[in-house]
């Protein structure tokens, strides 16, 4: 079975009902910090609370899937 590490987090203001979410996916433990930083994933969430952007952070993974 093939290990993996999945790092994610967000932050939200809920004022502004905006969001911020990213994630990395590590599939090996022979990496660089350079490759890692280009490997890192974000994406700005509108309309969104703290809660819903856990889930909606984790769904980036399923949009960029093709890259792993």
């Amino acid at each position: 079975m093939k290990k993996i590490k999945l790092f994610c987090d967000g932050s939200c203001n809920p004022q502004e009902k905006i969001g911020y979410g990213a994630y990395l996916l590590i599939e090996d433990n022979n990496f660089d910090l350079i490759f890692l930083k280009s490997k890192i994933i974000f994406k700005k969430f509108e309309n969104t609370s703290s809660s819903k952007l856990e889930i909606e952070t984790l769904k980036i993974r399923e949009e960029y899937r093709k890259e792993f």
